[in-house]
């Protein structure tokens, strides 16, 4: 049985296609990922720095009415 030379590049052809193809797909899926967190995170900020806001509001009060 011979393989030719056709049959050995277009299994390597292969190959090396769906490598190809799933290191595109896991870098664009990673730089989505990674900019959705980014996203999230200052998300996360804005909503830590609003909540603290609303405190010191809260204890101002607090502390007005007690004195």
């Amino acid at each position: 049985m011979e393989i030719g030379w056709i049959q050995v590049i277009t299994i390597v052809g292969a190959n090396l296609l769906m490598i190809l193809t799933s290191l595109g797909i896991t870098i664009t899926l990673w730089v989505h990922a990674n900019k959705r967190m980014d996203d999230m995170a200052k998300m996360v900020h804005d909503e830590m720095k609003d909540f603290h806001g609303r405190l010191c509001v809260i204890e101002s009060k607090r502390h007005g009415k007690a004195e």
